[in-house]
Formats: C-alpha cells, sequence, structure tokens
C-alpha cells in the first residue's frame, strides 16, 4: 500500500536566468560561490554571477555565437560555471565535455556536435594545438584561465571585459533573448545505453521541470559544496537547484583537498557519489579503530532515544562530523547505487543521506528518497514529473526500468536510429533492470550490460556482490566478472579487489590468504551460485570516469 508523504513548497522556476535574477533582486550581495583561486579565498556574490553571465552573453552576441552550439572542456572552476549559466539562459546550445575524454575523442564529439566556440582551461591549450586542424567547425578558441596567444586563442578575461564594456556603453541585446523552452538547449555526449558516445538533446523545459519537482521532494540547506565534474548532469543541474535556492556554493579545489575544504568551508549540504561516502565511511572507522564497538553502542542508545523523539546525535557525535567541517546535515548520493549500511551510519550520526537514481536521458533525476519515510535500500519513489513501469518483468517483479515524462529527453543528436532504439510510445528504456515495491519505491538491481549469466542458468548482478566485498574494511575497490571454461561459457565468479595502500593488509605477507578468507566470510549469507570462486587482487586502482564509476569494459586490462 503507498503512503502519503511530505512534500516541500517551493517557488518553481521556468529559467536558471528567473531562478538567479530573484535572489538578486532578494538579496544580490549574499555569496553564490566561494573558491580558492591562486592560493586565495575568492567571494562571487549572485550579482556579480548575474552580472558576469550578462557580460559574457553579450560578447558572444557581438560575435554571433550567442546562438550557436558552445562547448567546454576543463577542470572545475568558477569561470566553467559562467559559460553553463550564459549558454543555458540563451538561445544556443550548451555542450559540457567530460575532462577525460581522449584526444582523438575530443575531436570527434566536438566536430559531431557541430561546436563553433570552445571553452577551456590551459591544461588543454597542447592537446589543443595537436588537433586544431581537425576541428574545423571552431571558429572562437577561448582560454578560461591565460592570457590571450595571438592567433591561437582569446582570453576569458578579455572576452568579459569586451562584454562589459558593452553593456556599459548601452548594448544589452543578450538580455532581451527569450528562448524556446522546448528546444534544444543542452547536448551531453555519454555512453548512454548501448555503450557508444551519443549526445543526449535535453530541454530547458526538460532540465527545469526535473529540478522544480525534485525540489518539492527534498530541501536544501544554505552551504553547500561543489566536487563533482560539472559535465556530469547529476552535477550540472544539482548546481542550478542550489542556486534556485539562493544557496553559498563552496568550489572544491582538488579531490586531495575535499577534507581539508569540508573543515574551512564548513558545508550542510553535498551532493557525492556513493564512492566519496564509501572513502569517508572507511576513513572515519580507521580513526576510531578499536573504539568502533564502543561507537555502536551509543549509535543504539541514540536510536532509542530518537524513538522518544529525543534527537541529540550531532552533540554525541560531535568529533566525528568536525573531520566534515561540523555542519554537514545532508549528502545527496547519486550516480551509483550506495550500500545501504554506510547510508545507515551516516543517519546514525546525525547526516540525512538522501539516495537518488537518474539517467542523463532523464534530465537526469528519476527517483529519490523521503526524508523519514524511506531508506537507502530503495532509490526511493519516482518525482512527479515522470512515470515509471517494469518491462517484462520475472517470476521476482524485476525488469527493465522504463521511463516517460516531461524530463525525459527529446533524442540523441544526429542519431535517430539510437533515439528510435530506446524510445518506445514516448517511454524511455533506460536498460536499468530494477522493480517497484507495493509502496511504490523503486529498487534497482543492476545494468542489463552488467548482467552475468551463468551457464547453470543463474543470473548474477555483480554490483550485490561488489557491495558484500566492499564492507571488508581493507578493500578500497572491487569488481565482479565471470571467469569462463574452455567452452568459452561463464562458468564462475571472480572478484578483483584493490587493497587500500594504507591499511595493514597491503604490506601482509600471507594476505591473499587472508583475504580469500576474509571474502568467503561476508559471502556466507549469499547462495552457492552467487559466491566467488576466483580472487585477483590488483596492483593498482581500476581505471575510473570522472565519477569515481569503475569502467567495466577496462576492468581485466
Amino acid at each position: 500500500m503507498k503512503k502519503e508523504f511530505k512534500q516541500y513548497e517551493v517557488e518553481e522556476f521556468t529559467s536558471l536566468r528567473q531562478a538567479v535574477k530573484r535572489h538578486v533582486d532578494r538579496h544580490g550581495d549574499r555569496a553564490a560561490f566561494v573558491f580558492r583561486e591562486k592560493k586565495e579565498i575568492k567571494t562571487v556574490t549572485y550579482r556579480e554571477f548575474y552580472n558576469d553571465s550578462l557580460y559574457l552573453g553579450n560578447a558572444l552576441l557581438k560575435y554571433g555565437f550567442i546562438d550557436k552550439h558552445v562547448a567546454c572542456i576543463g577542470e572545475n572552476c568558477y569561470r566553467w560555471l559562467v559559460v553553463h549559466s550564459t549558454m543555458m539562459n540563451s538561445n544556443g546550445v550548451y555542450v559540457p565535455l567530460d575532462r577525460q575524454l581522449p584526444k582523438q575523442d575530443i575531436v570527434t564529439v566536438l566536430n559531431h556536435s557541430d561546436s563553433e566556440v570552445l571553452f577551456f582551461t590551459k591544461k588543454y591549450i597542447k592537446v589543443l594545438d595537436e588537433i586544431r586542424d581537425e576541428l574545423p567547425n571552431i571558429k572562437m578558441f577561448v582560454c578560461l584561465n591565460e592570457e590571450a596567444e595571438d592567433g591561437k586563442f582569446l582570453s576569458f578575461d578579455d572576452l568579459m571585459a569586451e562584454g562589459k564594456e558593452l553593456m556599459e556603453s548601452g548594448f544589452n541585446e543578450y538580455q532581451k533573448i527569450v528562448g524556446d523552452t522546448d528546444a534544444l538547449r543542452l547536448l551531453v555526449y555519454t555512453s548512454g545505453t548501448t555503450g557508444m558516445a551519443k549526445g543526449v538533446m535535453l530541454s530547458e523545459r526538460n532540465v527545469m521541470t526535473c529540478i522544480n519537482t525534485g525540489l518539492k521532494l527534498t530541501r536544501l540547506y544554505d552551504r553547500a559544496i561543489s566536487l563533482l565534474p560539472y559535465h556530469h548532469t547529476y552535477e550540472g543541474i544539482g548546481l542550478i537547484a542550489e542556486l534556485a535556492c539562493g544557496v553559498t556554493v563552496f568550489i572544491n579545489d582538488s579531490m586531495k583537498n575535499i577534507l581539508k575544504n569540508f573543515a574551512e568551508f564548513k558545508p550542510e549540504t553535498a551532493f557525492l557519489v556513493p564512492a566519496h561516502l564509501e572513502a569517508f565511511y572507511k576513513r572515519i572507522n580507521k580513526a576510531i579503530g578499536k573504539k568502533m564497538p564502543l561507537i555502536k553502542a551509543m549509535i543504539a542508545v541514540s536510536n532509542g532515544l530518537r524513538k522518544c523523539g529525543i534527537d541529540v546525535r550531532r552533540k554525541m557525535f560531535g568529533m566525528i562530523l568536525e573531520s566534515f567541517g561540523g555542519e554537514l546535515r545532508k549528502v545527496i548520493s547519486g550516480g551509483a547505487p550506495i550500500r545501504p549500511e554506510i547510508a545507515d551510519f551516516f543517519e546514525a550520526i546525525g547526516v540525512t543521506v538522501v539516495n537518488g537514481y537518474g539517467i542523463t536521458e532523464c534530465s537526469p533525476l528519476v527517483a529519490i528518497t523521503r526524508e523519514g519515510y524511506d531508506d537507502c535500500y530503495t532509490a526511493g519513489v519516482p518525482i512527479s514529473s515522470v512515470k515509471v513501469k517494469i518491462k517484462d518483468p520475472d517470476e521476482n517483479g524485476i525488469g527493465e526500468v522504463c521511463v516517460k515524462g516531461t524530463s525525459v529527453m527529446l533524442g540523441y543528436y544526429k542519431n535517430q536510429e539510437a533515439t528510435d532504439r530506446v524510445m518506445e510510445d514516448g517511454w524511455f528504456n533506460t536498460e536499468d533492470l530494477g522493480m517497484i515495491d507495493e509502496e511504490g519505491r523503486l529498487k534497482i538491481t543492476g545494468r542489463s550490460k552488467n548482467l552475468i549469466v551463468l551457464r547453470n542458468g543463474k543470473n548474477i548482478f555483480p554490483e550485490e556482490i561488489e557491495n558484500y566485498i566492499l564492507s571488508i574494511p581493507y578493500v578500497a575497490e572491487a569488481a565482479v566478472t565471470a571467469w569462463h571454461d574452455e567452452s568459452g561459457e561463464e562458468s564462475g565468479l571472480c572478484a578483483h579487489i584493490y587493497i587500500d595502500p594504507q591499511s595493514e593488509m597491503a604490506e601482509d605477507t600471507d594476505r591473499e590468504t587472508k583475504i580469500r578468507d576474509d571474502v568467503s566470510k561476508v559471502m556466507k549469507v549469499l547462495p552457492i551460485y552467487k559466491q566467488v570462486s576466483r580472487i585477483n587482487i590488483r596492483k593498482e586502482e581500476f581505471i575510473k570516469t570522472t565519477t569515481n564509476k569503475i569502467k567495466r569494459n577496462e576492468i581485466e586490462k
């Protein structure tokens, strides 16, 4: 039986410009972004951010590019966000590129996307020198953080200065642009559902519908930290949601500085992927060491008090929370499934973990857990702008997750065949496998392309087994694949394990035997056919995407 759940009242917006302008009018001097640049802490207010977008927009309009396809590649920085905002409020198309793209893939994506302007960080100057002749459509190269070089590229600062000068002289045509909310505005290249890079076409209506409905289900606090790469839809849309709520966003300058920046900026909210929470959990475990039984006893007492309406978690576990700045109250986890016991631990010490399920083709949010209603054993109930159905369910109710609604993509750019392959009567076939429980909550069991079918006919979701292995404290990363017999059939399971190099196990001469024993222990609760029969201990980390997902096609290389 489906339950009623709380929804927050939100002021809905049809555009990012409308959302930011509201905060400019109400509290323009509030900090929008705080970041470290050349070892100095800089603050940009909502009014300054809004004006910077106007400057860039008018400059691009003057050069005739505001209605064209504009791409951006590089590390996270404030200037990237100005490009993002400017193009999302234009009548052109914004094309964010994955900063891990190999050189030839950059060429392929830029040419396929019909991009005419490329913004980039100085890290890419050498690469672009090498491929420039292969990019006949790019008419303007703009470096975000380097002075102009004659004949090669323009400077972002010079372009901004030109836009500001135009506005001061009375030219402000960019502000008059009213884009078609149903037209292509955001073109995101993703491996999608078949492995080949495709351009996902999203409109302004797709994006803003997703944000408006998502904010009805979870509130954001006043200070947040930005960690994930900006080309990723999850982070990009999350940032727009934060700006719509007037949040101050701290831009993380380096992954190695995460905890340092948590301590310095004291965020209340963070958009993360499960790999971050997994790493934080193991770091806490290591720091606590032999005191973990005491912490678990304190958690039991705290949970008992909460049942009586007494919540003292933030006082009881203040020392642990201090490692995250002491103010962290909510983590929104997406991009991959999270181990429920990790979410339960953070909830127990006073940090709410909201688990979301999404896919780029759905702008990206599909379902999200509700605080005080769901737990992270499911992905929660679908947001109100979409409908979800399970296609061809098996005897356990597991089948392909299909989504329909106003936040579903327009299609794949210049690829009608691929679009037709995943769209069926308005339903998008995600190729994710899952089920819907009796309360209407969506549970994702795995990716159909990751499914292992053993020769005995048993279906295995590797993600399920990996979660058990990751519960071993010294295991930093794990992936499960099938091993094949002489006939080439998938006969059993192999666990590929990377040990935390800081753990004692990394130096243990008898580690292979101990690891095998520990894996066997955590697997005891699983049926025999789900237990691994081979273990491969890796010397190096897995090759991963920019959002810390293991590249499964590279596991055995």
